[in-house]
């Protein structure tokens, strides 16, 4: 579940500057720091996350479900979609936010099965 946490809630805390940059208007900026977050994520914090899962004696992995993987396809399908025209405007962005809540319900719905005991560091 932890590893869950980390897909979902990482990007949010480093795309801090993408949002600085998106309001300032500023596209090319605002697409780089996406593209170097989500390969951060990819190569250094999922590996570190299965490596201190493994210290602290907890089952992780990077074998994602199904619906793990659907969801990260549709946001890569999604994100080339908004990018093809070199162009953002709020609309999009409202977008993207409506599909990242439709995302995280979905995920709440799919995993109610673990109980919140099972929640612990």
């Amino acid at each position: 579940m932890f590893q869950r946490l980390t897909v979902i809630l990482l990007p949010l805390a480093e795309n801090g500057y993408a949002i600085n940059f998106a309001i300032r208007n500023m596209l090319d900026k605002t697409l780089g720091v996406v593209a170097v977050s989500s390969t951060h994520i990819l190569m250094f914090v999922l590996p570190l996350c299965v490596l201190l899962g493994w210290i602290m004696g907890k089952p992780m992995d990077m074998n994602f479900e199904p619906f793990e993987i659907a969801v990260l396809f549709i946001t890569v399908v999604m994100g080339a979609f908004m990018m093809q025209d070199g162009t953002l405007n709020y609309f999009k962005g409202l977008i993207l936010i409506f599909c990242y809540i439709i995302a995280v319900s979905l995920l709440a719905i799919v995993y109610k099965e673990y109980p919140y005991s099972e929640i612990s560091l």
